[in-house]
């Protein structure tokens, strides 16, 4: 139900201000939106690669707002993909704890690990890995999951 709400707010958005294109955004501080116009934008920018407006606009949603846990998701991948290590897994983490039903939790335990296993941390990273495969045995991402936790393993040295 709620991956229809999201796309039925992303047509609306679209269909009412078709001419907003994510790389004519400016960042949030610098005009007033409300929650939804501001996730919008956040996302589009997300889907433009634009990671810093991404994560800018996807800051200020707040945190009572629907698809909050989408923001977060989407901010995280946005500092992620800017190399914010630190900072994603925060937000990541606050998805699993806060939000463990979201449709989001599979990508998230993952996109943790993949960070874990990026920068070196190989037992994290298992762990992460394992976790996924754990809680999620007939996700169709398990594959790509045994197979990184056996690369984190064996970098372990174990």
């Amino acid at each position: 139900m709620k991956n229809i709400i999201i796309l039925l707010i992303l047509f609306f958005q679209f269909i009412h201000h078709p001419s907003v294109f994510a790389n004519d955004l400016k960042p949030v501080k610098d005009i007033i939106l409300n929650p939804k116009e501001i996730f919008f934008n956040g996302y589009q920018a997300y889907r433009s690669n634009n990671w810093e407006i991404a994560a800018s606009f996807l800051e200020q949603v707040p945190h009572d707002y629907i698809l909050y846990d989408y923001a977060l998701y989407y901010r995280a991948s946005a500092l992620s993909n800017l190399n914010k290590y630190d900072e994603a897994l925060l937000y990541f983490d606050k998805i699993i704890k806060e939000y463990p039903d979201s449709p989001l939790t599979t990508f998230t335990i993952l996109n943790m690990g993949d960070i874990f296993l990026n920068t070196g941390s190989y037992e994290k990273a298992n762990q992460y890995f394992n976790m996924f495969i754990s809680r999620f045995p007939s996700h169709n991402e398990i594959p790509k999951a045994l197979y990184k936790s056996a690369i984190s393993l064996g970098n372990t040295g174990k």
